[in-house]
């Protein structure tokens, strides 16, 4: 009883609550003018507040408040139930749900209870298909919003809108442009990693580095050859080249990959003839870093110090990746295969280049 009276004061307040003023990009409405301000940024990008300390660009004020507790070591709200404490109270609060059982938010279709505001959208959208969903029509991928359907539609056409004005390189996010920009701040903030001394301009990659480099924590398996990897994103990247699929198409010529990066690479290679990384070391130059760490790693290193060691010859490799491709030679293994005829390879390049020049 008190759900539904809870459930039907909500509904009664929010249709007595004019929301006049609609945004032109996806329809959402706003009770005021200056919500709706807020809201089309999402669409823009436009960040115009600043940290002082870190110089991270936000769309409110109120953004930069709580942003500027993280530079702050202090967490002064402690639960009463275990030894966790919090920076924010509203955190704290969302905390003692778990001890006390509390779960305010229920779903009006299924009764179904959860803790959390998001976690019921998601529930209400995926199963009862509230909300305004939004389905690409590339992949058949739905989202809740107009705009986080435009982000994700640059994974398909490589757009990276976002561009640095120190050094010109252009990110899909702007929260990725956010934490590029750290680099280049002369006085940025330094963590320190206690079993290395390399430094990290913010504490997630000291984490990062300390797990990968150090505990060599690796929890998420490769289902069919038994690979482990850093983090669920990078298993369901490599998972694609089981399936032999390439979903990721150029939007110019047509051309199809299976990763992210290779069609970023090509779009920027050949289509806009750009090749604005230099080798210093030699005149050669490169689409991107990826490619001149590998260049550097094979021509300007020192051949004993390449870390992957073949067990049946002498070659060394540069990489876990020329170091599969190498054992296969080894192993006879040959994984491509050609659905037009019988002829397999040993890597992807070799399949391709034979669909090129025979089908």
């Amino acid at each position: 009883m008190l759900k539904q009276a809870f459930s039907s004061d909500l509904k009664e307040k929010s249709n007595k609550t004019p929301r006049p003023f609609k945004c032109s990009v996806c329809h959402k409405t706003s009770q005021k003018k200056s919500h709706l301000i807020v809201h089309i940024r999402t669409h823009t990008g436009e960040r115009p507040f600043a940290c002082k300390i870190c110089n991270s660009k936000f769309q409110t004020q109120s953004d930069v408040n709580k942003h500027s507790i993280s530079h702050s070591d202090d967490k002064p709200f402690a639960c009463l139930w275990c030894d966790k404490s919090f920076k924010m109270n509203q955190r704290l609060m969302n905390h003692l749900r778990v001890h006390i059982k509390e779960n305010p938010y229920f779903c009006k279709h299924c009764e179904k209870e959860y803790a959390w505001a998001t976690c019921l959208k998601r529930h209400a959208y995926l199963n009862h298909g509230d909300g305004n969903g939004k389905k690409c029509e590339i992949c058949d991928k739905s989202f809740g919003t107009q705009s986080h359907l435009v982000a994700h539609m640059r994974v398909h056409t490589g757009e990276k809108p976002f561009r640095c004005s120190v050094c010109g390189n252009a990110f899909a996010h702007q929260y990725t442009l956010a934490h590029h920009s750290k680099l280049h701040l002369q006085s940025r903030p330094s963590f320190s990693c206690p079993k290395c001394q390399k430094t990290f301009p913010c504490k997630y990659y000291l984490n990062r580095h300390i797990q990968r480099v150090h505990m060599k924590i690796r929890r998420h398996q490769c289902g069919i050859r038994g690979n482990n990897y850093f983090s669920k994103k990078e298993r369901d990247s490599h998972m694609v080249s089981h399936l032999n699929e390439k979903p990721h198409k150029c939007p110019i010529c047509g051309k199809r990959f299976s990763y992210r990066s290779p069609l970023r690479r090509h779009i920027k290679s050949y289509h806009e003839k750009r090749r604005d990384v230099k080798c210093s070391k030699c005149p050669r130059t490169f689409v991107d870093q990826t490619q001149l760490k590998k260049h550097f790693a094979r021509v300007h290193s020192d051949y004993s110090e390449r870390p992957f060691g073949c067990l049946f010859c002498t070659k060394r490799m540069c990489s876990p990746t020329e170091f599969e491709i190498h054992l296969r030679s080894h192993l006879n293994e040959k994984p491509y295969f050609c659905k037009l005829c019988s002829f397999s390879y040993g890597y992807s390049g070799g399949l391709e280049t034979h669909l090129r020049k025979n089908h």
